[in-house]
């Protein structure tokens, strides 16, 4: 059977009944104006835009990300500058600081001995792991790490998986040519209407004789996985970004180079991956399987000698342009997913990058705050807004629509 149909006489005399009755006089008319509410879009005018956000936009790379998963929500949170009340307790961002800045550490205490991690015992580098997620969450917040047996048990876990994380980083290290340039390294991106600053994780370098290669790695405790869709409709920039600021970086450390080209741009997913033990016969499956669970993942070059310089152990011919099938036997990148690019396909996603990030600048200048979170497949910027309560966004009332990746 299908839907009863609306009779409108029965419900316009519903209502006059409901209307003349005192005790129901309110709630009928906030149900009609529920029941005749439209959105419609709304825009600041630019003096008032120029006002809140001033005439150059500063802040971070996520911040365009944010305005790209919905205008309304970065108006929210860059005009309005509506944040939730501060509690004193551990959130997830929270232990994500505390990996980034144990791992920065952990190479800093390292570069102290003039020494990369790769050529460091086990033993020794397992200490400086621990003496560095010491340090780290000791002076975390005042001590919120000590202030409860949650805090303290969330410690143990913070030191446990970053030594699993220091040892994957090690390995991935030995098995190819590139040395740690730097660890939490600053940029800021100065251009026309945009100022923007943060720091990349960590940059490996390799100098070949005719070239240096620049690999990018950003550290990621939550579920972001690469996507060149997303990166595409401007809801990824971060590694692009860090990856054109990293060439600049590496162009001025080796300044008598005339060539500093993209090897890979790539996330670690920081965690102690869940190994099935009915496939382990040895401790060298166990640490096969955890190793291949780690695998950096994101945009790697298609070019074979780049990629035999992150791993030897492929068999590659150097002067080869490689497909994803090749990739498959890597223990350093994952091909799953992988996104191979040329030379060329590097620079095109970074002026890409560049130009979506002055169009968005001047979009949020020009007063635009409409209420339009992205769709991808089956996730929403929705999923995760804290604003969600303000917007009363529905797909299903009138005005309000989806911005659709495909």
């Amino acid at each position: 059977m299908g839907q009863p149909q609306k009779d409108p006489v029965r419900l316009k005399a519903l209502y006059s009944l409901l209307k003349a009755d005192q005790r129901y006089a309110e709630g009928a008319e906030k149900l009609l104006q529920a029941a005749m509410a439209e959105h419609k879009p709304e825009q600041l005018q630019e003096e008032t835009a120029v006002r809140l956000y001033k005439d150059v936009l500063s802040g971070s790379v996520t911040r365009i990300e944010q305005f790209e998963g919905c205008p309304f929500s970065h108006f929210l949170r860059y005009g309005l500058q509506l944040k939730k009340r501060e509690e004193f307790d551990i959130e997830a961002m929270d232990i994500g600081n505390l990996y980034h800045r144990s791992l920065d550490l952990v190479f800093r205490m390292a570069a102290s001995g003039h020494r990369e991690i790769g050529e460091i015992d086990d033993a020794s580098l397992m200490k400086i792991c621990d003496e560095a997620v010491a340090l780290t969450t000791r002076d975390y917040h005042d001590r919120i790490m000590e202030s409860s047996a949650r805090s303290r048990y969330i410690a143990g876990r913070v030191q446990k998986i970053t030594r699993r994380t220091v040892w994957a980083l090690k390995q991935q290290l030995l098995q190819g040519g590139f040395r740690t340039l730097g660890t939490e390294m600053p940029f800021r991106y100065r251009e026309a209407q945009l100022d923007l600053h943060g720091v990349i994780d960590r940059v490996d370098c390799c100098e070949t004789e005719d070239r240096v290669l620049v690999k990018v790695i950003d550290y990621k405790s939550g579920s972001t996985r690469f996507d060149i869709k997303l990166v595409r409709n401007g809801l990824q920039l971060q590694l692009v970004t860090y990856m054109d600021m990293a060439l600049q970086l590496a162009g001025s450390r080796y300044p008598e180079r005339s060539k500093v080209e993209p090897a890979g741009m790539f996330y670690y997913h920081i965690s102690d991956p869940v190994i099935d033990y009915k496939l382990l016969n040895t401790v060298e499956d166990t640490e096969h399987k955890r190793l291949d669970a780690l695998r950096l993942e994101g945009a790697v070059s298609e070019d074979a000698a780049a990629v035999l310089h992150m791993d030897k152990t492929l068999p590659l011919a150097p002067g080869s342009v490689i497909t994803a099938k090749e990739l498959r036997g890597s223990a350093v990148i994952q091909s799953a997913g992988a996104c191979l690019l040329s030379g060329e396909g590097f620079e095109e996603l970074m002026q890409s990058t560049r130009e979506r990030m002055q169009e968005d600048a001047d979009r949020i200048l020009h007063g635009e705050i409409r209420v339009q979170p992205y769709r991808s497949g089956s996730k929403t910027r929705c999923d995760y807004c804290e604003y969600h309560s303000v917007c009363g966004f529905g797909d299903q009332l009138p005005g309000f629509s989806y911005r659709k990746i495909i």
